[in-house]
């Protein structure tokens, strides 16, 4: 089994925008600024915003609307679609929050499945580490056997910046014709 780090496909799809003054309005600074980044579930405090998709300037050929997205670094987006083809599948490792873009009902997904350090192969993974502060990850690898059941998850080695996926999810997308993502096999890729 494999292990994905996921990624927005932007350039052939537009990308997912939520106008910060929005959230920082609905549910205040902490709120905004601790989204995704901390493990916790908001689900009390959400407060169904709007959003909306954009075509890059650098990327003028990505103009079709995905079905499954990366909002800031760790929110997956899915349209009304992807969430009725993957709630079963993801309910159990984390939450649902609804918001309007356009006409169109969407999802964002709060990854709360967060695995400790211990599945990280040290010996195969890298941060990067600048007079003390974390700039990133500059190699990473997983024990497999430790996350291969685990369709989604975060993981505090890289301060939960990121979705990592197994093959069970990647299978249902591509089975799906659910478009949007990236898999990566490299998972220290930006």
């Amino acid at each position: 089994m494999s292990t994905y780090k996921l990624r927005a496909q932007i350039d052939a799809y537009q990308s997912f925008h939520i106008d910060p003054d929005a959230i920082y309005d609905a549910m205040g600074d902490d709120f905004a600024l601790n989204f995704g980044v901390k493990g916790e579930s908001v689900k009390q405090a959400w407060v169904p915003v709007r959003c909306e998709f954009f075509k890059p300037d650098e990327f003028s050929a990505a103009t079709r609307i995905p079905d499954l997205s990366i909002w800031q670094t760790g929110i997956l987006v899915l349209s009304a679609k992807a969430h009725d083809v993957l709630v079963d599948e993801l309910e159990s490792f984390g939450e649902f929050l609804g918001l309007t873009c356009g006409t169109d009902f969407y999802y964002l997904f709060n990854t709360l499945h967060i695995k400790s350090d211990e599945v990280v192969d040290i010996a195969n993974s890298e941060q990067d580490v600048d007079q003390g502060l974390f700039m990133g990850v500059k190699r990473l690898a997983f024990n497999e056997p430790m996350v291969v059941d685990d369709v989604l998850f975060k993981t505090g080695y890289d301060q939960l910046l990121n979705i990592y996926a197994n093959e069970r999810f990647k299978a249902i997308v591509e089975e799906n014709s659910l478009e949007g993502l990236v898999f990566n096999s490299d998972l220290a890729c930006f």
